[in-house]
């Protein structure tokens, strides 16, 4: 895990004490699957999943245990 990949956002301090921050990793594969673990089954929706192996691979979870349901979308597409 490269520790320079990250967002630091909302430094809070008192004086010069950082009292609180938010961190976001930039890649949250290498959390997942111990995440993933905790739960007998989870669901992940997202109007955005493109292609299963990608997501699968950009989460560190095997695409083979996946299971991958795709459904149009109820807005109309805009004229060209």
């Amino acid at each position: 895990m490269n520790t320079d990949d990250w967002i630091v956002a909302n430094i809070r301090t008192e004086g010069t004490e950082v009292i609180g921050a938010i961190l976001k990793p930039l890649n949250a594969a290498p959390f997942c699957p111990s995440l993933f673990k905790k739960c007998g089954i989870t669901l992940i929706m997202s109007a955005t999943i493109l292609k299963k192996d990608t997501f699968c691979h950009s989460v560190g979870i095997n695409s083979n245990e996946v299971k991958f349901i795709q459904v149009g979308s109820d807005f109309p597409t805009p004229p060209s």
